[in-house]
């Protein structure tokens, strides 16, 4: 059964950034999870510019229903 929008919103709200969102991203394991800098322009993680919805794995999500 997939999630509804009120669903996804509700466990979102939920959830602790720091520990939790991070485990329900697409990137979860290609992310270095702050913000870069190796004496260039600093590499932001994926969520940082865009809405975090756009990157939620879905699957990762249900566990939270």
């Amino acid at each position: 059964m997939k999630l509804t929008k009120e669903e996804i919103t509700k466990i979102l709200e939920h959830l602790d950034y720091e520990n939790k969102m991070c485990s329900v991203c697409q990137y979860e394991n290609d992310c270095s999870r702050d913000i870069r800098c190796y004496g260039n322009e600093p590499i932001y993680p994926p969520c940082y510019n865009i809405d975090f919805i756009n990157i939620v794995d879905f699957e990762k999500l249900e566990k939270f229903r």
